[in-house]
């Protein structure tokens, strides 16, 4: 793994069990690949079914090393999407210029905690051999992560209160 700078400049590197990709260093070829491996993208009709695939805007908080890495240097809220596929998730991260995603199969998901203080809520997932992941939502779009949650297959890991 490269320390240089403070984010590796590679295509990809692993963290903590996941590849991270910066995505504007892939070819439309290698992005292709990476959606297959996670059993392709919904049809039009699918995602209409679904009320979507992509996760509310959501925020960075701890978790992964390089993750961490790129928050504590970046001037910028890390943003967090998350893309549900047929066979998994990516999740992107994206500070103020550069996107990075992770493929996370749906079997490496134990499960989601929501759990809420008085003006955010935190969304720990929780994986199989890596360390949780934190993120953060602000009260006003609580009822929009809530629907996403129980729209997607997430839904059925979901620990804890989302109404």
């Amino acid at each position: 793994m490269s320390n240089e700078g403070y984010f590796p400049t590679s295509l990809s590197f692993e963290c903590l069990g996941n590849m991270i990709y910066e995505i504007e260093k892939l070819r439309k070829r290698q992005i292709e690949e990476l959606y297959a491996s996670l059993g392709g993208k919904f049809s039009f009709l699918e995602r209409l079914k679904r009320g979507g695939i992509g996760s509310p805007l959501l925020y960075y908080k701890r978790g992964w090393e390089q993750i961490d890495l790129l928050n504590n240097n970046s001037t910028d809220t890390i943003r967090v999407n998350i893309e549900e596929l047929k066979g998994g998730y990516f999740f992107r991260f994206t500070d103020r210029t550069r996107t990075y995603f992770a493929p996370v199969l749906k079997n490496e998901i134990l499960s989601v905690s929501f759990l809420p203080e008085d003006e955010s809520a935190h969304l720990i997932f929780h994986f199989n051999n890596k360390p949780s992941l934190t993120t953060w939502v602000h009260k006003s779009r609580w009822e929009e992560i809530s629907l996403y949650l129980k729209n997607g297959s997430i839904g059925q890991k979901l620990e804890g209160h989302t109404g």
